[in-house]
């Protein structure tokens, strides 16, 4: 169904302009797809927030890492060089001494040492 207005666009001049009654079920269709694409352009925000949030997180954690990593290698340097300083004369100056003849623990086997007999008792 085709309605027929005219619009004033100056006092002599009118134009016939024609508009269309929407039936319901294509108001209720149009409802749904703008609801949809609202919801869509929704996510779609949240969903570059989210991307936004996580790169920063990654940034600050490769941060992080590279400030433990610095650590580590400074501890490791200290390591080695405290490692390097203790010689024989620092251990002597502490009052450690040379062993003699070392002497040795050694194990055997416990089959050989040990022996058990079982002996039934009938009475």
């Amino acid at each position: 169904m085709i309605h027929t207005h005219t619009r004033r666009v100056h006092p002599r001049v009118t134009i016939p302009r024609m508009t269309a009654a929407i039936p319901e079920p294509s108001r209720i269709t149009f409802g749904i797809v703008w609801l949809l694409c609202l919801t869509l352009a929704i996510l779609y925000g949240y969903l570059v927030n989210q991307t936004v949030v996580n790169i920063v997180a990654r940034t600050d954690t490769e941060a992080t890492i590279e400030d433990v990593r610095s650590a580590i290698s400074d501890l490791e340097a200290e390591y080695l060089a405290t490692k390097n300083a203790i010689t024989l004369e620092y251990a002597y100056s502490l009052g450690f001494q040379d062993l003699g003849d070392p002497k040795y623990v050694s194990r055997v086997d416990s089959d050989t040492l040990l022996s058990y007999e079982f002996e039934s008792v009938t009475n």
